[in-house]
């Protein structure tokens, strides 16, 4: 299984965000990487503290607020290059891979700066997806409105945005069951994928699917599709499936349980964890998951 993008870190205070700010003059990060032992830097022992003590910190407030920022930053999640790698090579790969993803993730359409609370299901579902293996897979998330479903599927397009070929979430489409808003769907399914401003389409969404399957046949494609509430639904932009590249895959969020066992799907998830903090920010944008 691939190694997934990591997500945006945690807010870190003042004094250590100087600490590892690679911006910064007066920069420290080259200690906190060259020594290479995360728990002596944290609680300051060995080497690293007799180095620590004879620094040039003004008074003793002063080196306690580094110690505490130190302590803070040695809780960060991170990589050492002997338990994560063979050589230094390897490591430095690792890191660039990292490096790329972000860039991705922060450049995706489907970006948002305000993910708050989403990780723990969002690397749940990523797991669910499986994007390491070549079968198509339909995963879907179930749940009352404004639990953050459309919020999840999201942040899971801009984390995985550059895992495929192709990535497009379609929103709402309950609300679409009319024949002009269905081809609207279409439509920016094929804008989304095909990455063009616009698509000629026919007025009959059934017509619709040849063009859709001849335009995207053999694409692993990433597919949101948002607040189902019909069986035939998905058909308007997957057809039978069958024209879907190996590695797709296809993400339904509803408010019915049952119409994901009559889909098929391979996994399901109706457990979301959805932190306080989270709440608010599903409020605000009316999410209609």
């Amino acid at each position: 299984m691939e190694p997934q993008p990591r997500p945006p870190p945690t807010p870190l205070s003042p004094r250590t965000h100087q600490l590892t700010d690679f911006t910064q003059p007066d920069w420290k990060h080259d200690v906190l990487l060259a020594s290479g032992e995360r728990i002596r830097e944290r609680n300051q022992s060995g080497k690293f503290g007799k180095g620590f003590n004879r620094s040039q910190a003004k008074d003793q407030t002063e080196k306690e607020a580094w110690r505490a920022a130190l302590r803070e930053a040695g809780t960060i999640s991170s990589w050492h290059v002997d338990n994560d790698a063979r050589d230094e090579a390897e490591f430095i790969g690792l890191v660039v891979e990292d490096l790329s993803n972000r860039v991705f993730y922060f450049r995706s359409p489907y970006f948002t700066n305000n993910a708050v609370g989403l990780d723990h299901n969002v690397d749940h579902l990523i797991s669910m997806l499986n994007i390491g293996s070549d079968d198509v897979r339909m995963v879907g998330i179930y749940g009352t409105e404004g639990i953050g479903k459309t919020a999840i599927a999201k942040t899971i397009c801009s984390r995985l945005y550059n895992k495929f070929e192709g990535v497009s979430l379609l929103k709402d489409i309950r609300h679409a069951d009319q024949e002009h808003k269905l081809v609207n769907l279409q439509r920016q399914l094929l804008q989304d994928i095909l990455k063009i401003k616009q698509v000629m389409l026919s007025d009959r969404k059934k017509h619709n699917m040849r063009e859709i399957r001849i335009r995207l046949s053999q694409k692993k494609l990433l597919l949101v599709l948002d607040n189902l509430d019909k069986k035939e639904q998905p058909y308007f932009f997957t057809g039978e499936r069958d024209f879907l590249g190996p590695g797709s895959r296809i993400l339904i969020t509803t408010r019915d349980e049952q119409l994901l066992d009559d889909l098929g799907v391979h996994e399901k998830n109706g457990k979301l964890a959805v932190r306080e903090r989270s709440k608010q920010r599903f409020t605000e944008e009316k999410d209609e998951g």
